[in-house]
């Protein structure tokens, strides 16, 4: 019989140790209990329900005790062989879970389940929903940090930075009072700035119009046709071009996989025709060439087009504006300045972000009148705007393709010999947003805060709070509603059908192609209307910020919270279904709506399942990057906001007079910080706007 230690005592089955093993987690999470009830005890918190009624020696002995039984825990499960672990839980999942539950329980308090206790007053209603709102939201954030992964190592990255645009002296004391002060709505301003001023490349982003000739000036600079010509909206990807040898194109997908691929294949990823609808889940576009007079550190990015994106939207060209250092807006000569183009100019006003106009496509016109086309667009700028910007023709087509290398030589050589000076620029523009900010902040934790102007910030926070539960209630629903299109999608199917077959085409037309082609239509539509709908919220709540003041505006724009367009689910309904040839009915010249009738109920029977699968499993993935998406914007907004706001929160707060002097001190060593120069270029810039 095998024995139990040194003993020689039976030993226990597999049954016995079961069960003892149970009984030792139990008990040791009992004890576990007792040290966190000790430490909950002298833990100041308005919900804090416990009393503590032993002393700081007493509460020594009792560690003791526990200790001591702890040990007599680990003795018995070592000498019966038992598992004291069990299965491994992770911290951060089991967090998670209890974030999860937490907001099952509010969204079960909410007024349409209190109505089932008697009636409810609409205004009481009201409030209720937005107490919910505001709960709910603190949940969210919780969840986002605890699935983002291990905890950033700011002060490792502080130690490793050298002499820098913004000294780390500065953002460690920034770095400090964040973590000090509880202000973790600062924590993701933070780490674009800190990123910003680990990084040494000076980005030269090119902004336009679908078709206004971004791709072929680039080419033009690079000296070879590089990038595809025409690169739809769909696929929307920055594709970003940077000096090296030897010359090529790296890949990564929306999984974070990495290819690397010769240039010739390029269209494969970047093109409509060659990635429709970005089925290909590009994430990252780029290219690697020896380009002319461009020196090291330097990064032209080619942003997708502006103003008629098939997305509704040019959230991906505008999220990339917080990384800008020099902005390029390409203005087609045969057209004038719009409203999207006069936008971006007021955004690189407000962000002082320096730019350039280039009128391009400008062999169209001849010499004198590039000129007048110049000057009127510089003149209706600065009406418009209120910025002296330089206007350029240039041509990327033969004979006038000297206009770029002109332009070039004269403009941006300039320019890249400054760069450090104007990435120096960049990254106190980012910090001094984020000192006044957090110095905001701050001065309501000192007591200086106007409770008039936090009050207001409050009751637009609420108003906002609202919207974004609006948007995020529509969004999801129109993805859940996907499936629900299944029948449209058929009909829209054999209506083509119908149509070649009256056209007496030759080639029967194939099912899974037809019923494909009708689902990228239907959702399309969905898509489109997700994304309209998320563009509008990003414009609210970039007017709901302006209203709380210019630093919260400045928060709010640095944020980059635009939706990742490269992770939006695409239907891939064709790898789902059998292919199979759709014949035209004998009959359909006679009796052509009986015929069709009868070919739809042919695809229902074939296709209808596996359709409202794919459709099915395509809205649960769109519900999801919706509901992302609006927790993105709605994470950066209250991150500008809050600050504002949060006297009217006193319970969020360290409170006593220890709490106000300290945050009277760092308030003092902040603000003596936004008076030296390395951050004053940030700085003027938000207290001109104010």
């Amino acid at each position: 019989m095998p024995s139990n230690g040194e003993s020689g005592a039976p030993d226990l089955n597999e049954n016995h140790r079961r069960s003892l093993s149970v009984l030792v987690r139990h008990v040791a999470k009992l004890l576990d209990e007792i040290d966190r009830l000790l430490f909950a005890a002298r833990r100041p918190s308005p919900f804090n329900h416990l009393v503590s009624d032993v002393s700081p020696a007493q509460a020594g002995v009792i560690r003791d005790y526990v200790d001591k039984a702890r040990r007599a825990l680990l003795a018995a499960a070592e000498r019966h062989r038992l598992d004291v672990l069990g299965s491994p839980l992770d911290v951060r999942h089991a967090i998670d879970v209890q974030a999860v539950m937490a907001s099952i329980a509010v969204e079960d308090s909410r007024p349409r389940r209190l109505r089932g206790y008697g009636a409810l007053d609409p205004s009481v209603a009201e409030e209720v929903d937005r107490t919910c709102d505001e709960i709910d939201r603190a949940l969210r954030e919780l969840q986002a940090f605890v699935r983002g992964g291990p905890e950033e190592d700011f002060a490792g990255r502080l130690a490793r930075l050298g002499r820098t645009a913004v000294e780390p002296e500065l953002l460690a004391v920034i770095e400090r009072v964040l973590r000090e002060h509880g202000l973790v709505e600062f924590r993701r301003s933070f780490a674009a700035l800190l990123a910003r001023v680990e990084e040494k490349t000076f980005h030269v982003a090119v902004f336009g119009r679908v078709s206004s000739g971004k791709s072929s000036l680039l080419n033009a600079l690079l000296g070879a046709p590089i990038l595809p010509v025409g690169v739809t909206p769909v696929t929307a990807v920055p594709a970003r071009v940077r000096l090296g040898r030897p010359p090529s194109a790296r890949i990564r997908d929306a999984e974070g996989r990495t290819v690397e691929i010769p240039l010739e294949r390029l269209p494969e990823f970047a093109s409509e025709e060659g990635n429709p609808g970005n089925v290909k889940r590009v994430a990252r576009l780029e290219v690697v060439y020896p380009v002319p007079g461009l020196p090291e550190g330097i990064e032209l990015v080619d942003t997708p087009g502006i103003g008629s994106l098939a997305t509704s939207g040019s959230e991906e060209a505008f999220a990339y504006l917080p990384r800008t250092d020099l902005a390029l807006l390409l203005v087609d000569a045969g057209s004038s300045l719009g409203p999207e183009e006069l936008g971006l100019l007021g955004i690189f006003k407000d962000a002082a972000i320096p730019v350039e106009i280039l009128l391009s496509k400008a062999d169209l016109v001849d010499e004198a009148s590039r000129r007048k086309l110049a000057d009127y667009v510089r003149k209706s700028v600065a009406r418009e705007v209120g910025l002296d910007v330089p206007v350029t023709p240039v041509s990327a087509v033969d004979p006038d393709r000297a206009l770029v290398r002109e332009w070039f030589d004269r403009r941006l050589r300039p320019l890249f010999a400054r760069r450090t000076e104007l990435a120096t620029e960049s990254a106190r523009r980012m910090a001094g947003r984020l000192l006044e900010g957090v110095i905001a902040a701050l001065s309501v934790r000192a007591g200086g805060g106007k409770s008039g102007d936090a009050a207001a910030a409050a009751d637009e926070r609420r108003r906002a709070d609202a919207r974004i539960a609006a948007v995020r209630q529509k969004v999801v629903s129109d993805a859940e509603g996907l499936e629900g299109r299944w029948a449209d999608v058929l009909i829209a199917a054999v209506t083509e059908a119908s149509a070649r077959w009256r056209a007496a085409e030759k080639d029967t037309p194939d099912a899974r192609t037809l019923i494909a082609a009708a689902s990228e239509t239907a959702s399309g539509e969905t898509r489109r209307a997700i994304v309209d709908s998320l563009r509008e919220l990003h414009e609210a709540l970039a007017t709901s910020a302006a209203a709380v003041g210019p630093a919260a505006a400045d928060l709010f724009r640095g944020a980059a919270a635009a939706p990742d367009l490269s992770r939006l689910p695409v239907a891939d309904v064709s790898g789902s279904l059998r292919s199979g040839p759709l014949k035209r009915p004998l009959l359909f010249a006679l009796f052509p709506r009986w015929s069709a009738q009868a070919a739809l109920n042919g695809l229902r029977a074939e296709y209808e399942r596996p359709l409202r699968d794919v459709l099915r499993v395509w809205g649960f993935r769109l519900r999801d990057w919706s509901d992302r998406s609006v927790e993105s914007l709605a994470h950066a907004y209250h991150g500008a906001v809050e600050p504002f706001a949060r006297e009217a929160q006193p319970e969020s707060a360290p409170t006593g007079a220890a709490a106000v002097a300290k945050a009277r001190a760092d308030l003092a060593a902040l603000e003596r910080s936004r008076d030296q120069p390395v951050v004053a270029v940030g700085v003027s810039a938000g207290k001109e706007r104010a």
